[in-house]
């Protein structure tokens, strides 16, 4: 098992719970410690997706929402009521989006219904019951959150964040605890090759040195360094692929949360920003013009954490704040609490050519996604953080089928 985010451990675990011996390999010194611990930890439905014109993207996250909760309890043991969520999300429409409000509008008004027939066809229970339709705010309620010279019009959806510290916090516990698992951190993954006769030959260095493991079956789920490693094997994926290093704000402040009532927010469409109130004074904040630090068409992305590397945490957190507040006018009240924001970040990883500001950008779908077989080498895609654990499962199954 190859990679130590939210999707691999959840692969590795399913696969040790049916018996299988799993090496669980990683450059970092902790499971679930980049690009699954620093993103918004949103459920997504499929609202922010209204700039995919094939309407593909939504049912995928609406099965990966809708399975994220329940999957994660039946891994952890932890009930799917448990689990801490954020407040609901409401979603502005800056005066310059891509999309107009009609089109925006039209838009939920498709995931709504798509949602319902997930519901009627389905058997998922979300654990936390089905999340109530889309509705458009009066411009009285707009103005109470967002600036009108700024923002032409805004939706409230039931859409929620997860608290991600938490998940992996809960995820890590139960892969430390499995005693079929082996845990291989701090170690770096360079190549890999077919074995003579059958399996995979993957060469790992650490602080000990150079070592070559034989595996009857591998899962690729590198996230940032996946191609790479695929293509090492043969698997050259034949369309453009973009690595984004993007950074992410986060905020413990129990003193701001009798102050700070602004609901949780997704600006669409183009190259916005995201606030997560998760209550109690947590929040999340990105403005993406300010956090994308890095980007690279390549499929190494060794070059791309060397830039985003260098850029100073207090400038993005000053920098984002600023932006968001600018539509959202009471985030100025976290000001005092800039010294308190600390910046993390990871590797967003998608098909297309452009970013976002581009209206036609293949970055506005995400709807190939999922594991691939190859033999028995699974090269697993998690598209988004919320599908991740119901790819790690069919990537689990993948395994199984390649061993039998």
């Amino acid at each position: 098992m190859l990679g130590a985010g939210l999707a691999g451990c959840v692969t590795a675990l399913a696969l040790a719970r049916k018996g299988c011996d799993v090496d669980l390999i990683d450059e970092a010194t902790t499971p679930i410690s980049q690009a699954s611990l620093h993103n918004e930890g949103k459920l997504h439905l499929g609202y922010v997706y209204a700039a995919d014109d094939s309407r593909r993207t939504c049912p995928r996250m609406i099965e990966g929402a809708l399975s994220f909760l329940p999957i994660l309890s039946k891994i952890t043991g932890v009930p799917s009521t448990s689990f801490a969520r954020s407040q609901p999300f409401l979603y502005g429409v800056p005066a310059d989006s891509q999309k107009s409000p009609d089109e925006i509008a039209a838009h939920f008004d498709r995931v709504d219904r798509a949602i319902a027939d997930f519901r009627r066809e389905q058997e998922i229970d979300s654990g936390v019951g089905d999340p109530a339709p889309h509705r458009q705010l009066a411009t009285d309620e707009v103005a109470r959150w967002f600036d009108l010279d700024l923002i032409s019009a805004a939706f409230a959806t039931d859409e929620r964040s997860v608290d991600t510290v938490e998940i992996a916090d809960l995820v890590a516990a139960c892969v430390y605890a499995e005693p079929l698992i082996v845990l291989r951190l701090g170690t770096t993954v360079k190549t890999a090759e077919a074995a003579p006769g059958k399996g995979w030959d993957v060469i790992c260095s650490s602080s000990s040195g150079t070592e070559r493991s034989r595996y009857t079956a591998v899962v690729n789920a590198l996230w940032a360094d996946r191609l790479r490693l695929d293509a090492e094997i043969g698997l050259h994926p034949g369309r453009s692929w973009l690595l984004r290093y993007k950074a992410a704000l986060t905020l413990d402040a129990p003193d701001t949360a009798s102050t700070v009532k602004t609901p949780s927010v997704t600006l669409i469409v183009g190259p916005y920003g995201d606030f997560v109130n998760h209550g109690g004074g947590r929040f999340y904040l990105s403005w993406y013009p300010v956090c994308k630090l890095a980007e690279t068409r390549g499929a190494d992305p060794r070059p791309l954490l060397d830039i985003a590397h260098v850029k100073n945490a207090g400038s993005i957190a000053s920098a984002s704040l600023g932006a968001l507040a600018r539509y959202m006018p009471s985030l100025s009240d976290l000001a005092p609490a800039l010294d308190r924001m600390r910046v993390g970040g990871g590797v967003i990883a998608a098909w297309g050519e452009t970013d976002i500001d581009d209206p036609a950008s293949g970055l506005h779908e995400r709807h190939e996604i999922g594991p691939t077989r190859h033999g028995s080498w699974v090269t697993l895609d998690t598209g988004k953080y919320c599908t991740a654990p119901l790819y790690a499962l069919r990537a689990a199954d993948l395994v199984l089928e390649a061993l039998a």
